[in-house]
């Protein structure tokens, strides 16, 4: 048994498959404890786990709330420049209090969400072996592969290596607030300097969740890198009340749920809903805790809205899924052989929504595009065109025939194996094991 700790970001797109991951370790023997902020608590409290949540002065459950509230009504650059403020700020508390908790805790072993640099940071400096999670689109960057906020798809010739080029640019740029607040703690160790974020992924392993046919061919992959397949569990989700009674089941069932973070653009859901009123169709509204269901109660077509939905459960029903493109819906409604319509915001959702587009497994329209019209002509598509049925049915066996949390948990295992048999010096993860394998 090994004690590991799971630093992750603390919105449910990143906490849900964390805990997935968790109770397969846990399974396995080992003690798991969480750190992240205050607003991920209660979530993982509720799932059994021990947490530790960092910044409470500065980033208390309030202040969160609200900055939460102001990223849902911001899209495109504009968001991904409030999300690096409020990476800015994590850091810092990150690195001032996770050396504490780790030594009080006596970790043996860490499981860093890419988007928590500070974990990386203090396992480094404090040769605490650990592993790179990516619960999001991996930020990862490559020479053929556009950054995650990008819509392109991957490089077909010297323009677009160009165009790229230019945007692993504009990634780097946004980062470096976020490079000179973890230059300064190394500063003050007396350890080199980060020449990139890059660097601050494990050498032992870096564990993506997304499975490798749903991505793009990368040029670029270090030897640590590991697609795995999704973290997906109802058992890591508390249950949600549903007006079951209300779902008529003689028409098809479309889902819509713009996140939980992004999911304060309130037009959208009425366009959403007004799209549908003339299609023989039932539509579900999901608002991801962002806004009061009683206030849709006037929407188009009567629509079912909640403030939260049973998710998986819903796409187990659903004909096509209307998302945001966050990673973890539309793995989830791949792993249910559902099309998506994509209406990405901001963040990973671009090149997420690339991604479906790229592979047939739905439509994308962007978020300045969204008319009734263009919604209601979509689903038409989707719902008639047998291909992207079948394209969505094909990646479902694909996911299905993967154990995406158990070969996860393999990993870290043997590169945290590996990590506390060379403490301090940089290793690679081990492939003897075949659940080591790379890809899928």
């Amino acid at each position: 048994m090994s004690k590991i700790g799971i630093a992750t970001f603390s919105s449910p797109g990143h906490i849900n498959p964390s805990i997935t991951l968790a109770s397969e370790l846990a399974r396995r023997g080992h003690e798991v404890t969480f750190y992240t902020l205050v607003n991920g608590v209660e979530k993982i409290e509720a799932a059994g786990f021990p947490v530790r949540p960092y910044g409470t002065d500065e980033l208390g459950a309030e202040a969160i709330s609200e900055s939460y509230r102001k990223l849902g009504n911001l899209s495109g650059l504009n968001a991904v420049r409030f999300t690096v403020e409020l990476l800015k700020r994590r850091i810092t508390v990150g690195l001032r209090d996770l050396p504490l908790f780790f030594e009080q805790d006596q970790i043996d072993g860490l499981v860093i969400d890419q988007v928590v640099p500070a974990g990386a940071v203090v396992a480094r400096a404090e040769q605490i072996p650990y592993v790179t999670l990516s619960n999001a689109l991996p930020l990862n960057l490559d020479a053929i592969v556009p950054p995650v906020f990008s819509n392109l798809g991957p490089a077909r010739g010297p323009i677009d290596r160009i165009a790229i080029a230019m945007l692993n640019g504009l990634q780097n740029w946004l980062a470096k607030p976020l490079l000179a607040i973890a230059n300064r703690y190394q500063h003050q160790k007396g350890l080199p300097r980060y020449k990139t974020m890059s660097e601050m992924g494990s050498d032992l392993a870096q564990v993506v969740q997304i499975p490798e046919p749903f991505d793009f061919p990368r040029s670029q992959l270090e030897p640590s890198f590991h697609y795995t397949g999704p973290f997906h569990s109802c058992d890591s989700r508390p249950s949600v009340e549903f007006p079951w009674e209300r779902l008529s089941g003689d028409v098809p069932l479309i889902y819509a749920s713009m996140g939980t973070l992004q999911n304060q653009i309130r037009h959208v859901f009425e366009t959403i809903a007004e799209a549908c009123r003339d299609l023989p169709v039932q539509l579900v509204i999901s608002l991801g805790g962002g806004d009061n269901a009683d206030e849709f109660a006037a929407l188009p077509g009567n629509p079912i809205v909640v403030g939260y939905a049973p998710q998986l459960e819903l796409l187990q029903k659903a004909s096509v899924c209307i998302t945001h493109a966050g990673l973890n819906t539309a793995l989830e409604s791949i792993a249910h052989g559902v099309p998506m319509l994509a209406i990405p915001i901001t963040n990973d959702q671009p090149g997420v929504g690339a991604r479906i587009r790229h592979h047939g497994l739905g439509h994308v329209i962007g978020l300045k595009q969204v008319t009734a019209g263009r919604i209601r002509k979509s689903l038409q598509t989707l719902l008639q065109d047998p291909l992207f049925t079948e394209n969505a049915k094909t990646f479902q066996r694909t996911i299905a025939s993967t154990d995406g949390v158990g070969r996860a948990a393999r990993l870290i295992e043997n590169a945290l194996a590996n990590g506390t048999e060379n403490a301090g010096v940089s290793q690679h993860v081990s492939s003897a094991d075949p659940g080591a394998a790379k890809s899928l």
